[in-house]
C-alpha cells in the first residue's frame, strides 16, 4: 500500500498559562471527530504481560474498558438533541507534525492568542483507492486524556461532521518530554477514582522528579518498589507483589509495598537521615532497595521458615508439607497466615528494621544469622491472624524484646510472646500471648 501524508486544519488558540516554560504552551481548539480518530493512538495503556512478566513498555494510560467504550458509542449514535461532548479531549502532537499560525490581525488577549492549528495525518491508499490510517505505532499524535472517547468515534458512523475540543501539547525533544507527559496524565486523573496500583505503575516509569514535593516522593517510593521487586524472592513479581487487573494472582500489592517502604522510612532514623525522598535519585533507589532487601529477605530465611515440627498444625495437603516458608504458605496454599501481610510486615519493619540493619549486615545472610533465635513463631496462629493495625506497635514491641533477648529458653526452645495494647495513659488495656518453637 501507498503511505502519504495529510494536513489537516482548524480555529484554535494557544494557550500559556507559565510564560517561564513555553513547552508547556497548550493549543485549543475543535476538530472533526472523523479526523481525529485517525491521527492520535490510544495503544498506550498501561499493561502487564503475563507471557513475559514485564512491563509494557512506554505505558501511560488506564487499560480501556470496552464497556465504557460501548456506553459512549450509544450515546453518540442515538441522535438525540443534547448529543454534546463538551470536555476536551488531551492530547499530545509531533513536533513535526504539528503548526500554528496566528492571525496577524487579532491582538493576543491575557496570554491568548487565536490562530489556525494544523496537524498531519499518516495514511496508506491501497491499489483500489481505498483510504486507511497508519497502524497506531506510527500515529502522529496520542492521547494523555479521552481515549475512550477516540475509540467510540472508531466505532459511529458519524453522518455530518462532529467537532470535539482539543487541548494539543506539543512533542518536544528532550530526556524530560516522556516524564512531563506522564505527569499529566497523572494530573488529569487526579479527580478520578483510580488505583493506588495504576499511579504506582505509571510513577516507575519516570526517568526524573517531577511535580509538587509530595509527588516526587511518591515518585522516589515507586522508584524502590521495583527495584526490590527484581532483588529476589521476598518482594517478587511471581505471586507476591501485584496489581488487580493489571498483574497475575498476587499475594500483597505494589500500593502496599509502597506504603511499607515509607513506613520503613519512618520507622529507621538511618533511612530517614541518610535519604531525602523528595530529592532521591535512581542511584539512591538502588542503595535504599538493597538495604531493604537485606533485611526483608534476611526476615524471609529467618523469622519466615516454619518450624519442620509444627507444619502439620497448618494442615495435611502436600503443598503444606513441602513448604519452608510462609511465603510458601501464603503463595502456594489456601492458609491464612499473618507475616506477609500488613500486621506482620509493620510490626517487623516497626520492631527490628532499624535495631538489626545499625549492626551494618552486608547480606540477607547475616541479618537471618541475627535473627536465628526468633524463629518458630507461628504466623498462622488463629489468635494472631485476627489481630488488626491496633496492634502493630504492641506486636512490634514484643518483636524487639525478643530480637534483645538473644535466645530461647528451655531445652525444648519454647519461648512466649506477649504483648500489651496501651491506651494514652499507658496503662494496659489488652494483652496477647503467643507460644513459639524454635529450634537449632
Amino acid at each position: 500500500m501507498e503511505s502519504f501524508k495529510q494536513w489537516h486544519k482548524f480555529y484554535g488558540h494557544q494557550v500559556i498559562q507559565n510564560p517561564s516554560n513555553l513547552k508547556l504552551s497548550m493549543y485549543c481548539g475543535a476538530i472533526d471527530a472523523k479526523i481525529l480518530r485517525d491521527i492520535v493512538s490510544v495503544d498506550n495503556a498501561v499493561k502487564w504481560d503475563s507471557a513475559s512478566k514485564v512491563w509494557r513498555e512506554g505505558g501511560r494510560n488506564r487499560t480501556i474498558i470496552e464497556s465504557h467504550v460501548n456506553s459512549i458509542e450509544e450515546f453518540l449514535a442515538s441522535g438525540n438533541a443534547e448529543r454534546i461532548m463538551p470536555n476536551s479531549i488531551v492530547l499530545s502532537i509531533t513536533e513535526t507534525a504539528f503548526s500554528f499560525k496566528a492571525f496577524p490581525q487579532m491582538p493576543e488577549i491575557d496570554n491568548v492568542t487565536p490562530g489556525i492549528i494544523k496537524v498531519m495525518g499518516l495514511y496508506k491508499r491501497s491499489a483500489n483507492g481505498d483510504i486507511e490510517p497508519c497502524p497506531e505505532k506510527d500515529r502522529t499524535g496520542w492521547v494523555l486524556d479521552g481515549q475512550h472517547r477516540i475509540k467510540a468515534f472508531r466505532q459511529w458512523a458519524s453522518p455530518d461532521p462532529y467537532p470535539v475540543n482539543v487541548i494539543i501539547l506539543k512533542h518536544w525533544m528532550g530526556n524530560d518530554y516522556e516524564d512531563v507527559m506522564r505527569h499529566q496524565t497523572y494530573e488529569l486523573n487526579m479527580g478520578r477514582p483510580l488505583s493506588e496500583d495504576f499511579k504506582s505503575s505509571i510513577r516507575e516509569q519516570y526517568n526524573e522528579q517531577i511535580g509538587h514535593k509530595e509527588y516526587k516522593r511518591q515518585i522516589a517510593l515507586s522508584w524502590i518498589r521495583r527495584e526490590l521487586e527484581g532483588r529476589g524472592a521476598v518482594f517478587s513479581q511471581n505471586g507476591i507483589v501485584g496489581a488487580s487487573n493489571l498483574r497475575t494472582p498476587y499475594i500483597i500489592t505494589m500500593s502496599f509495598l509502597e506504603k511499607l517502604i515509607q513506613f520503613a522510612f519512618e520507622s529507621d532514623s538511618i533511612l530517614n537521615n541518610k535519604y531525602v525522598l523528595e530529592k532521591m535519585t535512581k542511584n539512591e533507589a538502588k542503595e535504599v532497595s538493597k538495604y531493604l532487601f537485606d533485611f526483608y529477605e534476611g526476615v524471609r530465611i529467618s523469622l519466615g521458615l516454619i518450624n519442620p515440627q509444627t507444619i502439620g498444625t497448618i494442615g495435611s495437603e502436600p503443598e503444606v508439607s513441602t513448604a519452608k516458608d510462609y511465603w510458601d504458605i501464603a503463595s502456594k496454599t489456601k492458609h491464612k497466615q499473618r507475616l506477609l501481610h500488613n500486621v506482620g510486615l509493620k510490626a517487623v519493619t516497626k520492631g527490628l528494621l532499624h535495631k538489626v540493619m545499625a549492626n551494618n549486615p552486608q547480606n540477607p545472610s547475616e541479618v537471618a544469622e541475627s535473627l536465628k533465635h526468633m524463629r518458630g513463631i507461628p504466623w498462622h496462629d488463629p489468635g494472631l491472624q485476627a489481630k488488626k493495625d491496633d496492634w502493630v506497635n504492641p506486636l512490634a514491641e514484643a518483636l524487639l524484646k525478643m530480637y534483645e533477648s538473644k535466645g530461647t529458653e528451655g531445652a525444648n526452645k519454647k519461648y512466649q510472646i506477649r504483648a500489651e495494647k496501651r491506651n494514652n495513659a499507658g496503662n494496659v488495656i489488652d494483652t496477647f500471648n503467643l507460644q513459639a518453637f524454635g529450634w537449632q
